[in-house]
């Protein structure tokens, strides 16, 4: 068993990021625009040429005009925030939304689920949410649009108890999810589905966010589905060393992971905030990548998650190896997506007539637009 130590961490965080390049190579990526001097579907190395003070300065002023759009509310995941929400805290304080002229009232959600039922009911324009799940509101007939994702997965299967070796071992144990239907739910039944278990095989407890992580420090639970980052907060918090039993992407390297997504419907009303929007996460991730605003980025991302500095630093690196935020990318790559969609129809949670085709499910102009108004403010 892989012990989890940090360099065990990178190991598999370079690994997946390896992975993703050649299913790029391979055809079916996801960027059909691409940055100046990448070819089709090949994602941008990480920290090379992403970001730097002359391509991605929120204080630059833009070289073009830009008028005023509708503001639009956008629903992010976690109360503190989970770490994939550091890019969207990035892009408000470090002012990118400002930059583009976009007025954005985040509104953060107890999980994912959370707000893709509220984009469902009309109390968000958009939000992000955890892939399969907003894959099983499409197949009941909502109509989805996907506009922007988070392709590479972190997921894992954590555990302080010495007994765990495997996942077969998971077998009777009690496992900390979010709720029956949620995100790490549907990472557990993908785990151990891969070693012949099924959800009835194991106990499950509903520890949402921070309280999953809680759970393991106080000892409530051994065994949860967790990210990276929470792994280096048990170990800081705790007395514990958390041991990895299983990763999402060994047991499905070709899942995907969160969504940006709203209802079709409202995209005439709101296509130019959305094309702000998207365009100020690009410009967000590349000055993340950019190392001289590391300190900048472990601040801000310390105050989105709760997480002590170390900790974001730490993880950070971890993240930014597995370009966990798509570098010039829409994040929606037509494989993991349908991937995502065949599971949740193996898994019972969509029917098989019912299963939405990508085309259906994903519009990739308004990031097309993005990353042109992006090239057009930044001139690169």
């Amino acid at each position: 068993m892989r012990t989890r130590t940090r360099t065990g961490l990178r190991s598999v965080t370079a690994a997946a990021a390896a992975l993703a390049l050649v299913l790029a190579g391979c055809g079916g990526g996801d960027d059909p625009q691409t940055a100046p001097g990448d070819e089709p579907g090949d994602a941008a190395e990480p920290g090379a040429d992403a970001g730097t003070d002359a391509d991605a300065d929120p204080d630059a002023e833009p070289g073009v005009e830009l008028e005023d759009v509708p503001p639009i509310t956008v629903g992010t995941i976690g109360i503190p925030s989970i770490f994939s929400m550091v890019m969207p805290a990035v892009a408000e304080e470090a002012g990118f939304y400002d930059k583009y002229n976009v007025d954005v009232t985040s509104r953060p959600m107890e999980t994912g689920v959370d707000a893709a039922r509220a984009v469902q009911g009309g109390d968000l324009d958009i939000a992000w949410s955890p892939t399969g799940p907003v894959m099983t509101f499409a197949g009941t007939g909502v109509d989805v649009a996907a506009l922007m994702g988070m392709d590479n997965i972190d997921w894992l299967v954590g555990t302080t108890n010495p007994d765990i070796q495997a996942c077969e071992d998971l077998a009777g144990e009690t496992i900390g999810v979010d709720s029956v239907g949620g995100a790490r739910y549907s990472v557990l039944e993908i785990i151990l589905d891969s070693c012949g278990l099924s959800i009835d095989d194991v106990d499950v407890a509903g520890f949402p966010g921070p309280a999953a992580i809680q759970a393991v420090v106080a000892d409530q639970i051994q065994t949860s589905v967790i990210h990276i980052d929470d792994v280096y907060v048990i170990e800081e918090q705790g007395t514990q060393t958390m041991e990895v039993v299983a990763f999402l992407a060994d047991s499905d390297p070709n899942q995907h992971y969160l969504v940006l997504w709203t209802l079709r419907s409202s995209i005439d009303d709101n296509r130019e905030s959305y094309v702000r929007l998207l365009a100020a996460y690009t410009e967000a991730v590349r000055w993340m990548n950019d190392p001289a605003n590391e300190d900048e980025v472990v601040r801000i991302g310390a105050s989105a998650t709760g997480h002590s500095e170390e900790v974001v630093r730490n993880s950070m690196a971890d993240f930014l190896e597995l370009e966990f935020w798509p570098v010039d990318r829409h994040g929606l790559p037509e494989e993991k997506l349908e991937a995502t969609i065949d599971e949740q129809v193996r898994l019972d949670n969509i029917p098989e007539g019912d299963a939405p085709a990508y085309d259906d499910v994903v519009d990739v102009s308004i990031w097309e637009d993005a990353f042109d108004l992006v090239e057009q403010v930044t001139g690169s």
